[in-house]
């Protein structure tokens, strides 16, 4: 799944909401004892205000810690700028971490940086489910109450207590705590019901089910991502995207054959929905369907055409198809070599064998000189697909390390062609032009791949390759370059 981003929205509550006297840890323990003892009283646990009194007190308990914070407020009281030694008062002690000041309190730590608060984590709780039951003593209140949630404090009470719900589904999001994220979002979903005032436009129930579908394919829940999708196409919120989704869980379960129809729907319903052309060229990819892999990324390219990655992907196509030909390529010229050896060895006592080995030596020659036009052809294509893809973005770490790959691949065709000319028709002075172009070659590999490690110098691989084309240029001094850098990423050392 691709990488997103959840925003966290901070609610404001309004301060009547919840009003009633400071509260004290103390005293937030006794009066949960208290209403945890009512909801057992059956004279008591009948009455819609008992459960309204519950989610009031249990949404109190859920902020006890963290109420007043905010991302970004100064650490320190100036003027009329209230900070968080006004609101919280002392700590019992202060940490340095890095450019981080962290306050230590009895039930929770902050953490500044630069004086400005950046974040918090509660580390005690009168009841780590507060918002939870909050939220159920609402549902229940409701339940006894069908004019309960159309009253304009129940409204405004669940809004708080949704939002609650939420930005702790997010919160556990972000530590990657997917599970409990969907379930936090899922009782948001069915608070969400309840009427808005409005005022309200905080965490509608369309964005809701595209967060619960979104935390829900992460927790591995497909059935009820691809529900919580399905709402949004449905309603038309975000739907090309809610679509890439909804098919996605198709994939993620491992039925192919569902996710390409289901891609394909979504081409038909949402063609300029730019992730669905990805995922039809992705599938087909995996399917090492070529020609439409080529089709939906000129379709892609028609759409948008400054997008690097499209060249790139296109390019790597025809790369793949250079690749495969220069292993042919290979094998025939060494085959070729083989059969002439052959046909020599039997050139006195065995006519016939040398006969057959002549004719599979020529099939061979043949099939060599087949194979260079598509093999440059397709070198070509490939080398000015990712210069375009560089045209769009100097920067395209992928392009440059490709090009620089395929440098040193003909590199390597080059060192065949030299043997197979010197073997096949003692042709010295051709033979000497081969390697005298697979040393250009290797240089203008090192080119692209220095680039490539400016752009990423932490990424070994290039490293590597650096390091082994500076050994075979006889570059000591290079070599040792990134040999050293190779060192200073804890990478193995020694000649590839």
């Amino acid at each position: 799944m691709k990488r997103i981003s959840l925003i966290l929205v901070l609610l404001v509550s309004m301060a009547n909401v919840f009003a009633q006297e400071t509260d004290t840890w103390e005293g937030l323990v006794k009066k949960k004892a208290k209403s945890d003892e009512e909801i057992t009283n059956p004279k008591k646990n009948i009455k819609a205000k008992t459960w309204e009194s519950r989610g009031d007190l249990y949404y109190t308990i859920s902020n006890f810690n963290t109420s007043g914070l905010y991302v970004g407020m100064p650490a320190i009281t100036e003027g009329m700028n209230f900070g968080a030694d006004q609101l919280v008062g002392k700590p019992l002690s202060k940490a340095t971490e890095g450019d981080k000041e962290i306050w230590v309190y009895a039930q929770k730590k902050l953490v500044f940086i630069g004086g400005k608060l950046d974040s918090w984590e509660e580390t005690d709780f009168i009841d780590p489910l507060a918002i939870n039951k909050a939220a159920e003593a609402y549902y229940k209140a409701d339940e006894l109450d069908p004019k309960f949630r159309n009253k304009t404090t129940a409204k405004e009470k669940a809004a708080l207590i949704r939002g609650g719900l939420v930005n702790k589904g997010i919160e556990l999001y972000q530590k990657k705590d997917f599970k409990n994220a969907y379930d936090y979002l899922v009782l948001g979903l069915k608070i969400a019901e309840f009427p808005r005032t409005e005022a309200d436009t905080a965490f509608s129930e369309k964005v809701l089910n595209y967060y619960a579908g979104i935390i829900g394919t992460e927790a591995g829940k497909y059935k009820d991502a691809s529900k919580h999708f399905r709402y949004c196409i449905d309603n038309n919120y975000e739907a090309g995207m809610s679509f890439h989704y909804f098919a996605d869980t198709y994939r993620l379960e491992g039925d192919s054959v569902t996710y390409e129809a289901k891609i394909k729907e979504g081409f038909e319903k949402y063609p300029n929905e730019e992730q669905i052309v990805i995922d039809l060229i992705n599938f087909y990819i995996s399917k090492n369907e070529t020609d439409k892999v080529i089709s939906y990324l000129d379709l892609a390219l028609s759409n948008n055409p400054e997008n690097p990655s499209y060249y790139s992907a296109k390019g790597s196509i025809y790369d793949n198809k250079y690749d495969e030909l220069a292993v042919k390529f290979k094998s025939s010229m060494d085959s070729a070599i083989a059969y002439k050896k052959e046909a020599f060895r039997h050139r006195n006592d065995k006519p016939k064998e040398k006969e057959v080995f002549d004719k599979k030596r020529d099939a061979q020659a043949a099939v060599v000189e087949n194979l260079k036009l598509p093999l440059n052809e397709n070198y070509k294509t490939a080398e000015e697909l990712y210069n375009s893809a560089l045209q769009k973005d100097a920067k395209f770490f992928n392009a440059l390390y490709n090009i620089g790959r395929m440098h040193y691949k003909m590199h390597e065709i080059d060192l065949n062609e030299s043997t197979y000319v010197y073997e096949m028709f003692k042709d010295d002075k051709k033979s000497d032009e081969f390697l005298d172009k697979a040393k250009e070659e290797l240089k203008n590999s090192a080119e692209y791949f220095k680039k490539a490690h400016e752009i990423n110098p932490k990424d070994r691989t290039t490293l590597e390759i650096l390091r082994s084309i500076y050994y075979k240029l006889k570059d000591k001094e290079n070599e040792l370059l990134f040999r050293e850098k190779l060192d200073a990423l804890g990478a193995e050392s020694g000649i590839n």
